[in-house]
């Protein structure tokens, strides 16, 4: 009797999936969902050495989910296809609804500084606001929300020294299992500044069909 479906295909499909099972290639597919990145930088984000790194990354590229280019002596990564990315997001939506609730994740213990995305239209469309995006300043320019201040986390406590405004200061990073958000909180709320978390980030924003500013908006 002669398959209905196309095994060769379906082969190929669990290819995929199958470089999609291991959380440190997710975490890369992550980081690379906001930009392309070098190997280098990949470890330090991730905090695990290079030759690790390398290896997941070859995973992926194997199985077409990721592509590489050279520049120099540097090897550069970025997602294959859009629909990487929004894979992940389904992923993760599963994960939160199933096997991780959101009231797990970090940013539960800060739900009471958490606004939506509904809010955050609210205040930027007031202008009673200073949204601020606390990832990496590749990523912002990558694509941000329109009229966002880049801050990267580690330069939160020097730009709250010279903090004058005031409006309610917004931060976000890129989602909710993202914890520079938090980070960059508690820099904050050391230097006495008040702030809203909008937890979801620039992944709900994009998503949900909103423009994005940068490199490739």
């Amino acid at each position: 009797m002669t398959s209905e479906l196309d095994s060769h295909f379906f082969d190929k499909a669990s290819d995929i999936a199958k470089s999609l099972g291991n959380g440190r290639r997710m975490q890369l597919l992550e980081l690379l969902s906001h930009g392309e990145k070098s190997v280098e930088r990949l470890a330090i984000s991730l905090d695990v050495g290079i030759t690790s790194v390398s290896a997941h990354l070859q995973i992926l590229k194997n199985a077409g989910v990721v592509r590489a280019r050279k520049d120099g002596v540097k090897v550069f990564y970025s997602i294959a296809d859009k629909g990487v990315s929004q894979l992940l997001d389904h992923v993760k939506n599963i994960t939160a609804k199933i096997g991780y609730p959101e009231t797990e994740t970090a940013l539960h213990m800060v739900s009471e500084h958490s606004i939506s995305l509904h809010q955050l239209i609210n205040k930027l469309d007031a202008g009673n606001c200073v949204l601020v995006d606390v990832r990496p300043k590749d990523e912002f320019e990558t694509f941000h929300i329109p009229g966002a201040q880049s801050v990267p986390v580690e330069e939160v406590s020097d730009w709250a020294l010279n903090f004058n405004d005031n409006h309610e200061v917004i931060i976000y990073c890129r989602g909710i299992y993202c914890l520079l958000s938090i980070a960059a909180m508690q820099s904050l709320t050391a230097k006495g500044i008040t702030c809203s978390i909008y937890p979801q980030g620039i992944s709900e924003w994009r998503r949900a069909g909103f423009p994005v500013e940068g490199a490739f908006a």
